[in-house]
């Protein structure tokens, strides 16, 4: 069965508005899948935890990070991918 980008004869309506919205949510599935299996990986090293610790420790004594501390780092993460991938295509404007 070939891939159709048209809607079937006499289906009132564009397919273009359904490709985009398919290809937006796939790109908030490959965010969601990097932040969690390198930037989750990342937040769990002991070498990370001990350096950029503020002082907080979990019930082992260890240093820690909070939840919204982690939640700033992932954003601040994904924000400065999603800047070098716009810098990127502007280079190549």
């Amino acid at each position: 069965m070939p891939i159709q980008l048209r809607p079937p004869p006499g289906t009132p309506g564009a397919a273009w508005p359904a490709i985009c919205v398919g290809l937006f949510v796939a790109f908030g599935g490959v965010l969601f899948g990097y932040d969690t299996g390198t930037i989750g990986g990342i937040l769990a090293m002991p070498y990370w935890l001990k350096t950029f610790s503020t002082g907080f420790t979990d019930a082992d004594g260890l240093p820690a990070i909070t939840s919204s501390q982690s939640s700033q780092i992932v954003s601040i993460l994904v924000s400065i991918i999603e800047v070098i991938s716009a810098f990127n295509h502007l280079d190549r404007c």
